[in-house]
């Protein structure tokens, strides 16, 4: 079970992502604080598909609803441009990964190292690294723990499923997205891992 602080101080990271999204442009396509709402459903589905039980499973849950708490904290500008973004653009974005991580460690101390924190911690500082070293903090599969991987596969089905403008006629369906993370992206993801989350979006389709 999460300690009740926690769920609040989850339930109002996600509030004050809403008010961030209700600051963008109007009609953009990339909600943030429904994004991270299903990518913590793909994640419990995930945990349970390979077995981490029910506890383990609803704790994945909440810690990937504040995954990308730390977007809140940079420009708004910057999330919906037309075309695709510029490697400074990409530098800023990436920030969040970081700016999520403070956000926790501001709340509830530097030195508090509780184990549903450091979840938190993990999930936010790691989940755009990639298992070949090429993500944003150059880390490699070794060094990333289960958890961490998992939100690297959920997190990423999930951007690649929304439309942006600069996708072009790039095909977002759940078999495209697949074939993408797979091919385009080899290399990135833990193998088993996307072979059982493949198995279980594609049945959804």
């Amino acid at each position: 079970m999460i300690h009740a602080a926690y769920q609040d101080f989850i339930e109002d990271e996600l509030k004050k992502l809403e008010a961030y999204d209700a600051l963008r442009p109007h009609g953009h396509v990339y909600e943030f604080h429904k994004h991270v709402r299903r990518v913590a459903r793909s994640m419990k589905m995930l945990a349970l598909a390979t077995d981490l039980g029910e506890e383990l499973a609803e704790t994945l849950y909440w810690a990937a609803l504040a995954h990308d708490a730390g977007k809140r904290l940079l420009p708004v500008g910057i999330w919906d441009v037309g075309n695709k973004p510029d490697n400074e653009t990409k530098r800023m974005r990436r920030q969040h990964t970081q700016l999520g991580v403070k956000i926790v460690d501001d709340a509830f101390g530097t030195d508090c190292h509780e184990p549903f924190l450091d979840l938190l911690r993990d999930l936010m500082a790691n989940h755009h690294e990639a298992m070949d070293g090429s993500g944003w903090l150059k880390k490699k599969g070794s060094d990333l723990s289960l958890e961490a991987r998992m939100l690297c596969i959920c997190d990423a089905f999930d951007g690649y499923s929304v439309w942006r403008p600069h996708y072009g006629q790039r095909d977002i369906s759940p078999a495209g997205v697949l074939h993408r993370m797979r091919v385009e992206k080899a290399g990135h993801f833990d193998d088993a891992l996307l072979g059982v989350f493949s198995k279980l979006k594609l049945e959804k389709a």
